[in-house]
C-alpha cells in the first residue's frame, strides 16, 4: 500500500518537476537535429510464483524504477543515429535477497544515402542480474550475474529503388559472473555435476556473416532472399570440459520472406527458413554423442494495421538452442502469437496478447527445481507454455501515461518438476514523450 500511494504522489508532482519547455516540445528538449529524450517508469507488480515452482511457490511484491535517456540525431535526408540508456531497479517487499538491477545501453544507425548506400547498426549492450534467463532460460526464477552484447549490421545498395542487395555480419557474446559455487539453483544442465557451479557453461559468442538480395513488388512490400553462415564457440572450460569435448558448433541457413516499408498498414517482416546445425566435436566430455540438428526456422513478426485505432501482431518464432557448454542435449522452441491493440476514445489504449510456445528436448538431460531437487533426465522431453497478456494504458498528458497490466503464465510439461503457473498483475507510471516512437 505504502509503495501504491509513493506511485499516486508522483502522477500528482512529476508535472511540476519538468520544465515548461521540455513540455512545450512534447517532452523533448531539442538542439537543432539533436532531441533529448528522458524518461522515467515506475511500476508496482505482484507476482505470485517468483521462482517458476510448480509446488513451493513464493509471492512477492516487486516496486521497479526504470530511468531512461535517449540521444536522437536527425540526419537531414538520411536517416537517424540513436544512443540510448535504460535501467531497472527491482526491489522485493519480503525477499529482499532478490533485489536486482539492470542496465542496458543501445546504438542504432539506421542511413540511407540518396546514391543508394544503406547503412544499419545496431547494438544493445546489457549488464545485468535478473532472474529471467537467456535465450535459452538458463537459470530461470534465481537472480544470475552476468552481460550479453548484441550486435547486428547490414550495409548494401539500393538501385533504382527496385532492388537491394545486402551484407550481413551479427555477433552475440554471453558472460555469466562464474562466481565460485554459482548459484543454489540451476535448470536444464545436462549433468549433476554442475549443480552449483554451473554458470561457466553458459559463457560464449557468435560471428555469422551473410548475404541477401531483396526486390520490390508493391508500393512498400519487398520480397527477400538471405543466407547466412555462423559460428558459436565457449570461452570459459573447467571441470573436464574442453575445447576438444565442448558443445561449440557451426549452422548455415536460409531465410526468405516478404518485409514492409514504414508507413503502410504492413510492417515487420514474414520470415522462414531452414537451417542445418554441425557440431565441431564428435563427443562430449562423458563420450555422448553430440547430433547435428536440421530443422525449420522462423522470425516471422507482423504488424497490421486495420485503423488509425485498431492494431493487430502475429508473431511466429522457431529456432533451436544449446543448453550449455558441456551438454549434449539441446531444445527447439516455437512460438505462436497474436495480439491487438486498441484506442479507445483518445486516451485509452486497450492491449490484449496470447502466446503458445513449445519447447522439444533432443539428447539426456537433467532438469533441477528450483529448490535444488533433481528433476528426471528424458532423452524426448517436452513442454507447452500459455502467456495471456491484458494491457490498458491511460493517456494523463502526451508525455506522461498511466497503465495497469495482468500477465498469465502456465507451463505443462512431461516432466512434472518442470510445471509451473504464474500470476502477476502490475500497476505503472511512465514519463516518457509521447511523439518519440
Amino acid at each position: 500500500m505504502k509503495k501504491t500511494l509513493i506511485i499516486i504522489t508522483l502522477a500528482m508532482f512529476l508535472p511540476a518537476l519538468i520544465s515548461s519547455h521540455v513540455l512545450a516540445e512534447g517532452g523533448k528538449i531539442r538542439f537543432g537535429n539533436l532531441a533529448v529524450v528522458p524518461s522515467m517508469g515506475v511500476e508496482e507488480v505482484y507476482d505470485d510464483n517468483i521462482y517458476y515452482d510448480k509446488t513451493n511457490t513464493v509471492s512477492d511484491w516487486i516496486t521497479h524504477f526504470k530511468p531512461g535517456l535517449l540521444l536522437d540525431y536527425t540526419i537531414e535526408g538520411r536517416g537517424k543515429v540513436k544512443l540510448g540508456y535504460a535501467g531497472d531497479y527491482a526491489y522485493y517487499a519480503n525477499n529482499k535477497d532478490n533485489n536486482w538491477k539492470s542496465h542496458e545501453i543501445l546504438f542504432d544507425l539506421d542511413y540511407l544515402s540518396p546514391g543508394g548506400l544503406i547503412a544499419k547498426i545496431k547494438n544493445e549492450l546489457i549488464n545485468s542480474e535478473d532472474p529471467y534467463g537467456e535465450l535459452n532460460e538458463y537459470n530461470i526464477g534465481v537472480k544470475s550475474e552476468r552481460w550479453t552484447d548484441d550486435l547486428k549490421t547490414e550495409f548494401g545498395f539500393k538501385f533504382s529503388n527496385r532492388f537491394k542487395v545486402l551484407a550481413y555480419y551479427n555477433y552475440y557474446r554471453q558472460d555469466y559472473k562464474n562466481t565460485p559455487g554459482g548459484s543454489a539453483n540451476l535448470n536444464y544442465n545436462a549433468n549433476s555435476n554442475y549443480y552449483g557451479g554451473g554458470d561457466f557453461t553458459q559463457d560464449y559468442y557468435y560471428n555469422e556473416e551473410g548475404l541477401g538480395f531483396e526486390t520490390k513488388i508493391t508500393h512498400k512490400t519487398w520480397a527477400f532472399l538471405r543466407y547466412y553462415y555462423g559460428s558459436q564457440k565457449y570461452f570459459t572450460h573447467r571441470d573436464g570440459i574442453t575445447s576438444s569435448n565442448d558443445a561449440a558448433y557451426d549452422w548455415r541457413r536460409v531465410n526468405t520472406g516478404l518485409g514492409w516499408d514504414d508507413g503502410g498498414r504492413f510492417g515487420g517482416e514474414i520470415n522462414f527458413g531452414y537451417q542445418w546445425n554441425s557440431y565441431k566435436n564428435s563427443r562430449d566430455q562423458y563420450g555422448t554423442p553430440y547430433k547435428d540438428e536440421d530443422n525449420w526456422i522462423a522470425a516471422t513478426s507482423v504488424t497490421y494495421r486495420q485503423t488509425e485505432a485498431r492494431a493487430f501482431k502475429f508473431t511466429i518464432r522457431r529456432e533451436l538452442h544449446q543448453l550449455g557448454a558441456g551438454v549434449s542435449g539441446n531444445y527447439l522452441n516455437t512460438v505462436f502469437g497474436i495480439g491487438v491493440r486498441q484506442k479507445i476514445r483518445s486516451k485509452f489504449f486497450l492491449n490484449l496478447g496470447y502466446e503458445f510456445s513449445i519447447d522439444k528436448y533432443n539428447g539426456d538431460s537433467y532438469y533441477y527445481s528450483n529448490s535444488g531437487n533433481n528433476r528426471n533426465s528424458s532423452s524426448n522431453g517436452k513442454s507447452n507454455t500459455h502467456h495471456v497478456h491484458t494491457g490498458l494504458q491511460y493517456t494523463i498528458k502526451e508525455w506522461l501515461t498511466a497503465g495497469v497490466e495482468y500477465n498469465y503464465f502456465n507451463r505443462t510439461s512431461n516432466e512434472s518438476l518442470d510445471e509451473y503457473q504464474i500470476n502477476r498483475f502490475g500497476i505503472s507510471l511512465e514519463f516518457r514523450p509521447a511523439a518519440y516512437h
